[in-house]
């Protein structure tokens, strides 16, 4: 059992230690460009468009509630929020690796978030990460994404 771990670990680094790390200015700039249309599709509600920069096997975690496993339950997901709330913000990238056909953003955001039977609008901040994998058509979809608020559990 041992040698196996050693010899995965091994695998593991010489995979991942021998990939190039490639952050060319194209490949952020299309980066940027995928989370400023998640943006614009989480402000107008747009589920299907949010579900649609995911993976078909993506996994979604977010804070308080099981993962969202899966572009249907994803779907899903972004679909019960978007009848249930309104959200204005912005997400604000911090850090990008591109290392072959994957890619890791770190990021925060700002946003203001109301309910859709009125009420006070909450603003809130946080941060999150996302794995991304290149397509065979050269674009970008989130295999895992993970986020969380910076405001206490009251």
């Amino acid at each position: 059992m041992k040698s196996l771990i050693v010899f995965s670990l091994c695998m593991t680094m010489l995979l991942f230690g021998c990939s190039k790390q490639v952050n060319t200015q194209a490949e952020i700039q299309a980066l940027k460009n995928l989370l400023a249309e998640w943006d614009s599709a989480s402000t107008v509600g747009d589920f299907e468009t949010l579900a649609s920069f995911y993976t078909k096997d993506a996994v979604r975690m977010q804070p308080n509630e099981h993962a969202w496993v899966g572009n249907d339950a994803i779907r899903a997901g972004f679909k019960n929020e978007s009848e249930q709330f309104d959200f204005e913000g912005v997400n604000t990238i911090k850090d990008v690796r591109v290392i072959g056909d994957w890619a890791f953003l770190r990021g925060v955001y700002s946003v203001k978030i109301t309910t859709k039977t009125g009420g006070e609008p909450i603003q809130e901040t946080g941060k999150w990460m996302s794995f991304l994998q290149r397509q065979q058509d050269g674009s970008w979809k989130i295999v895992s994404d993970i986020w969380n608020t910076d405001t206490p559990q009251s």
